[in-house]
């Protein structure tokens, strides 16, 4: 009997020290699993400011006036109050109604039972001016929130030729107030026409702006060049070595939201050229740079655009799938965790445009990378050949790009193959947020070819201003404003 006794307490002990086990390895493993995936999220590209939900934009030209609207507060207001940070820009009263009096920006606080909302208001006195009819240049818009004036790298590049204007990149949808300020200095009679946008990849650094000038009706589209998205594409970069781990990566929230919100700026688009082009056939339309609806089923795309003085040459524009199992309807776990998740990258997806431009005989070439990776670029920039202008490509980092091909033979070969020794290389991005691990290439262009970068957002982000290059001119400088 006590022989059975001491059997059963060892049995009791050991089951307690199985289940102490399994519970401080199911915790070590998540703990590393969290830290794996926070590392992992640190290095997405993110828009976690938008949607923005506690502030609201106007834009006015001198003596105009409009009517805010609170209908969208959800509570029955019974007293509000309106105040203007700055009455000699703009004013308002106790109705909501604002006057632009002078050029610059303010602030129009609603004050209410249940909180604050703060409008930003900007004043500019291009709206009703005729743009310039003899210009060939290209902007590179320096975009940055209107609220805390704070630099945000990514992609918004103007064309400009012969009183024509064509958009590649929109930026981020929390700096839309700022591409929208800037585009507007363009506008004949408060209306901008851009021949085309042309969306390099669907990333909300490069779509998240154009909902929101698709929304104005004073901004017309004549052609929206882009391809199909497809939200589990654009996860290759973040999945681990097991099924397992990407099943666990992808479904980190950080994660989740950045897929979230590339697919929601792509339908929001998409839906708005659309109901735009029914109510302006002429206008409003969509062009898949992939040749079809279904990039699955595409062959090559477009390749060739004129706009102006310029000739477009297109590389990429077919959609590189790497998997014949993915789920295009969405997200599916199951699928996910079956058949590995291994599809294709936003970045590989980055068009990238050699610009050609021709203004009476003076022949000037740009290439602009988008976020293509090195490992393809280098076969572009073989083709494309040595260039006056050179757009680094993913803001002048490599770090999310690493993945099997990228070695710093093919980083040096991708930059040298296009930058010559006269070459002007921008970054849309700010100098003081490179650090050692990213920085491979740039060290490339500035150390061993000998050139200088000017960065979109200057030496600190506040500083940054648009670059502007005259391709009219025989000697190419870079002009800002």
């Amino acid at each position: 009997m006590k022989k059975e006794l001491k059997i059963v307490i060892l049995s009791i002990v050991i089951l307690i020290v199985s289940v102490i086990g399994c519970v401080y390895l199911q915790t070590k493993n998540k703990e590393e699993k969290n830290d794996f995936q926070e590392t992992i999220a640190d290095q997405i590209e993110t828009d976690d400011d938008d949607p923005i939900k506690n502030y609201q934009y106007i834009n006015l030209s001198i003596g105009q006036t409009t009517k805010i609207s609170y209908d969208f507060l959800a509570e029955k207001l019974t007293k509000v109050n309106f105040t203007s940070a700055n009455q000699e820009i703009a004013t308002v009263d106790n109705e909501g109604n604002v006057t632009a009096l002078a050029v610059g920006s303010t602030t129009i606080t609603l004050d209410y039972t249940g909180g604050t909302i703060e409008f930003y208001v900007s004043v500019d006195d291009s709206y009703s001016s005729n743009a310039s009819t003899t210009e060939t240049k290209i902007h590179f818009i320096s975009l940055h929130r209107p609220d805390t004036g704070e630099f945000k790298a990514s992609d918004a590049i103007l064309l400009e030729s012969n009183g024509k204007y064509a958009l590649i990149d929109a930026g981020y949808s929390a700096t839309r107030n700022s591409l929208y300020s800037y585009l507007m200095q363009f506008a004949t009679n408060g209306v901008l026409k851009l021949e085309f946008v042309l969306i390099t990849h669907n990333h909300t650094d490069h779509i998240g702006a154009l909902t929101y000038l698709l929304q104005k009706d004073n901004i017309i589209v004549k052609t929206l060049y882009i391809n199909k998205y497809y939200k589990n594409d654009i996860m290759t970069k973040y999945m681990g070595g097991s099924k397992q781990e990407n099943y666990a990566i992808y479904n980190s929230q950080k994660n989740k939201e950045y897929v979230i919100n590339n697919q929601t700026r792509y339908n929001n688009v998409i839906t708005l050229m659309k109901q735009r082009h029914e109510s302006d056939s002429s206008n409003f339309n969509i062009y898949y740079l992939s040749g079809a609806d279904d990039a699955r089923k595409s062959s090559g795309g477009l390749r060739t655009l004129d706009f102006g003085n310029y000739t477009i040459r297109l590389y990429n524009t077919k959609q590189q799938l790497k998997s014949s199992k993915m789920d295009y309807n969405g997200f599916d776990s199951g699928n996910c965790l079956n058949d590995y998740c291994r599809n294709a990258d936003g970045n590989v997806n980055s068009v990238v445009a050699k610009v050609t431009s021709n203004v009476n005989g003076v022949i000037h070439t740009t290439l602009l990378t988008g976020d293509l990776n090195y490992p393809l670029l280098q076969g572009i920039t073989k083709s494309a050949g040595k260039v006056d202008v050179f757009k680094m490509p993913h803001h002048g980092v490599y770090a999310t790009n690493k993945r099997k091909g990228l070695t710093s033979t093919v980083i040096r070969n991708s930059l040298k193959n296009s930058i010559g020794s006269n070459t002007i290389v921008v970054v849309t991005a700010a100098k003081s947020k490179f650090t050692n691990r990213s920085i491979l290439g740039m060290l490339y262009v500035s150390k061993t070819l000998g050139r200088p970068m000017y960065y979109t957002g200057g030496n600190s982000g506040p500083d940054g201003k648009t670059i502007v290059i005259n391709y009219a001119r025989s000697n190419l400088s870079v002009e800002y404003n």
